[in-house]
């Protein structure tokens, strides 16, 4: 799970009594039919409305005022993706734009409500898509619900073929080569003229953009998903040792050839956490706590553990018939976030959890 933004609400939610307004809703991409977003943001705002004229004046005017500011700037609507959440108190704002759609909900209250967002980054799996050619290497900044391209940041630079290597021109695909050890101006080849000089090209890219690769997972925390024909993937998997920087799938075809349709098909099957997989690993942890008489699953014995710091992860049963109350489940999640306590989320219904709570603890 990512915690970076949420961190940033966790440190803004310090501050105390302030009223704090959260909303979800799904958006057109870029600003796409404009319209009807407003209007949904105009419509969950009004639910809410009254409650705000029952809370503090000035702290009712100050989220209102920054609502209106909101609803009136073109730049905010035009960097929307599938979906959109919005934190407001009455000091700061903070919004995230997210590639996936929420169901449109509004809430206010003394806390942050950041159930659906702990739920979409535990389901979120995020990549860098390398998509390489013999010659060139193209960047998507992807997760399963869909991709972009990326522009890498200029600290990393990753050149194609031509801009490395001795070629006569950038288009001729030609290079100069000496042989015999003289000095003087070489004989000429092209790429195409023959398979082993194109095998040599190919492993000499190949072997540099290995190099790059590493650079480009660092910076961005992400593994590195290779896309490509079959046979460049296989040559650079044979040029370069498997290395702990990519991704266990290869996408075995050109991603820029694709279409929609199949990109957000393609990687959905590849990048979706397998829910089921997921679950079994936690329900061994169970287990083996269990074993140890170390796991809880009351959720009243829950909070008094979370008060004494005891509780190393919370496992929960999130889409449930019965969920407990939202608020007071957040409520009680954001206090064991606090004391340091690992969330984990599950995400469907699994026969093997028969508990809605599981608290693994630390002794």
């Amino acid at each position: 799970m990512s915690y970076s933004f949420i961190a940033n609400l966790r440190e803004l939610q310090s501050q105390k009594d302030l009223m704090r307004l959260s909303l979800y809703m799904p958006t057109n991409r870029g600003g796409l039919n404009r319209q009807e977003d407003l209007i949904q943001f105009k419509n969950l705002i009004q639910q809410v409305k009254s409650k705000l004229e029952e809370v503090d004046k000035d702290e009712a005017n100050k989220i209102l005022k920054e609502i209106e500011r909101i609803r009136n700037d073109k730049n905010f609507w035009d960097q929307t993706k599938e979906g959109l959440a919005l934190f407001i108190s009455p000091k700061d704002v903070e919004v995230a734009y997210l590639r996936n759609e929420f169901k449109p909900s509004i809430y206010l209250g003394n806390e942050f409500y950041l159930l659906p967002l702990l739920a979409y980054y535990e389901e979120l799996h995020e990549v860098i898509i390398a998509d390489i050619s013999k010659d060139s290497v193209d960047f998507f900044d992807a997760n399963q619900f869909n991709a972009e391209a990326l522009t890498l940041d200029p600290a990393i630079e990753v050149k194609d073929f031509s801009e490395i290597y001795d070629d006569l021109d950038a288009g001729s695909q030609v290079n100069v080569h000496s042989y015999g050890g003289r000095q003087e101006p070489g004989m000429h080849h092209g790429h195409r003229a023959a398979p082993e000089e194109k095998d040599l090209d190919r492993a000499k890219y190949f072997n540099y953009l290995h190099k790059k690769m590493q650079e480009v997972a660092k910076h961005y925390h992400r593994p590195i998903l290779l896309a490509g024909t079959v046979e460049n993937i296989g040559h650079y998997q044979k040029v370069n040792e498997n290395s702990a920087i990519y991704y266990d799938s290869t996408i075995d075809k050109p991603f820029q050839s694709m279409d929609a349709k199949a990109k957000t098909k393609l990687l959905k099957e590849t990048l979706s956490q397998n829910q089921q997989e997921f679950a079994k690993e936690k329900i061994d942890q169970i287990e083996k706590a269990r074993n140890q008489g170390k796991v809880i699953h009351d959720f009243e014995e829950i909070k008094g553990l979370i008060h004494e710091g005891r509780i190393e992860e919370w496992v929960i049963q999130y889409f449930t018939d019965n969920l407990l109350d939202g608020e007071a489940l957040n409520h009680w999640v954001i206090k064991a976030m606090d004391q340091g306590v690992k969330i984990s989320l599950i995400l469907e219904k699994v026969e093997g959890i028969k508990q809605q709570f599981s608290a693994l603890l630390r002794y």
